[in-house]
């Protein structure tokens, strides 16, 4: 898997090259030096996957390519938000949960904002993104970007098949949270969640998370 990684990243590294957000960023004033990542994994195939929409970049820091596959224990990363989906991800996938999963973005080229992206990025990436997929073969995609799912459904890169609809108070209005489970390309599993840092109140998350994964207990 290592060497298969590997010689993707370097499909990656050539098509960067024509990225559209490459170009935006070296026409920065100064020039930006944003690059790209493949994915942070622990080299373990049939685990869950969590990708969002793509890597980040922080103002005025200079991020190099992600040049080496090597095996990384995903508790030891820097999650930020997502360290707060711990909680649901254990009583799901098992107590050994981050010492398996693997993390990535349908993205692979880093922006300041998600705005910066274009489609002609998107289709860069889109193949390499299934043949990670294929590499990995995930048990599930994780998804917890409302940006990707909508994506995902207009380009039919996946077919959300259950769709629980929950309402809730937000002050004074009505509003209401979707959350789905469907397949990604015929080729694995996927889930659409709230990102962690999504307003929405807690028991509205238990019920989404309890929506996507029946067979478990969540709130409890």
């Amino acid at each position: 898997m290592k060497d298969e990684l590997q010689a993707l990243l370097e499909k990656l590294a050539t098509a960067f090259q024509d990225a559209p957000i490459k170009r935006f960023a070296e026409a920065q004033v100064p020039s930006k030096t944003w690059n790209y990542s493949l994915v942070t994994t622990t080299l373990e195939r049939g685990q869950p996957l969590i990708v969002g929409f793509n890597w980040g970049a922080a103002q005025g820091e200079h991020h190099p390519p992600q040049q080496v596959i090597a095996k990384n224990d995903y508790s030891e990363q820097d999650r930020a938000s997502l360290a707060r989906l711990d909680v649901y991800c254990r009583k799901i996938f098992g107590p050994a949960f981050l010492s398996q999963v693997s993390q990535t973005n349908y993205c692979f080229f880093r922006s300041e904002t998600q705005a910066q992206i274009s489609d002609d990025d998107l289709k860069l990436c889109q193949p390499i993104f299934d043949e990670l997929l294929s590499i990995l073969a995930p048990s599930m995609v994780l998804c917890f970007s409302a940006s990707l799912r909508d994506h995902l459904i207009e380009k039919k890169r996946a077919v959300f098949d259950r769709r629980t609809t929950i309402a809730y108070r937000s002050g004074n209005r009505n509003m209401t949270y979707e959350a789905m489970r469907g397949r990604y390309n015929d080729q694995c599993a996927i889930v659409s969640l709230p990102h962690p840092n999504a307003k929405i109140p807690g028991e509205v998350r238990d019920r989404a998370w309890q929506a996507c994964f029946p067979e478990h207990l969540i709130a409890a």
